[in-house]
């Protein structure tokens, strides 16, 4: 870019253009992973909560590939504390040693790699992309829209069905 080129500005969250973006973005499918990321079901679900935490016009393709590598830590951290839940803290080795269980550890790992994913997509925390007023309001347009969205869709639902 050259210096007599300007960078496009983005667009006011407040304006009457974001709204209706907001509204768009609100009924368009859902975002999904690089199709190369193949996500099972219950990663899926993990990953479409996480992709409603920026407004729709915030995710980059780089963003997406981060995104899906995020559900699926979180996956596995669960399914690593469902286990432990089932075990003792300390276990007994076959040495009759007392030592903690290894899947601690596992999840501190998995702890540790959520909370860097999750940074990097400037997501559950502080910081981000840009003043945070302005990106909490593109947000709560896009959620008010796809509640209206949502709405609209059941009472459609009730008309057809009455």
């Amino acid at each position: 870019m050259t210096i007599a080129e300007k960078k496009p500005r983005k667009q006011r969250s407040d304006s009457a253009a974001a709204a209706i973006r907001a509204a768009q973005n609100a009924v368009a499918p859902p975002l999904q992973p690089p199709s190369f990321k193949m996500l099972s079901d219950a990663e899926m679900v993990l990953f479409a909560d996480i992709v409603l935490a920026r407004a729709r016009d915030d995710w980059k393709e780089a963003d997406l590939y981060f995104a899906a590598d995020l559900a699926r830590c979180l996956f596995d951290l669960d399914r690593e504390q469902v286990a432990l839940s089932s075990e003792d803290t300390v276990i007994t080795t076959s040495m009759g040693s007392r030592v903690e269980n290894p899947r601690i550890k596992i999840i501190s790992r998995y702890r540790s790699e959520a909370s860097a994913l999750a940074r990097t997509l400037q997501i559950g925390g502080r910081g981000g992309i840009g003043d945070p007023r302005t990106l909490e309001k593109a947000r709560q347009l896009e959620r008010n829209a796809r509640g209206t969205a949502n709405q609209v869709a059941a009472e459609d639902n009730a008309l057809l069905a009455g």
